[in-house]
């Protein structure tokens, strides 16, 4: 079994700024990810999906006062997407703006999310019911 200090050395424990290629986009897409410091690929983990604000970008958002704290203290992994931008959105302008730059902004946005999702999927060994994460 990996020493805590092990863990912290491979992101458990501690904010990570990740990155993916964002095929629709054609560009690197950062994201940010908590993984608990009790975190076991033996045992699927619960996943928290973090949406940040307008004007504020996954990096701020998952240094929130506590949340990684009560991460921690519940074994929950909390991922960050950017959403595109930081003036991307989720659904509520629908998937294309004609006064958005760029126009798609919105499907982008979505598109970023489920990207980030599956990610964490494939790397990590995490609690999905088809329903729920």
């Amino acid at each position: 079994m990996a020493s805590a200090t092990e863990r912290m050395a491979r992101g458990h424990g501690a904010i990570e700024r990740r990155s993916y290629h964002f095929e629709e986009a054609g560009r690197s897409m950062e994201y940010a990810i908590f993984v608990p410091t009790g975190y076991r690929r033996e045992a699927a983990a619960p996943v928290v999906v973090l949406l940040h604000g307008l004007f504020s970008n996954p990096h701020q958002v998952i240094r929130y006062r506590g949340l990684t704290r009560e991460a921690e203290k519940r074994g929950y992994i909390v991922v960050a997407p950017f959403g595109y931008s930081d003036r991307g959105w989720y659904g509520s302008l629908g998937w294309r703006n004609p006064n958005a730059s760029p126009e798609h902004v919105g499907e982008l946005s979505e598109r970023d999310v489920l990207n980030v999702l599956g990610v964490v999927r494939r790397d990590f060994h995490v609690a999905f019911d088809g329903r729920r994460w």
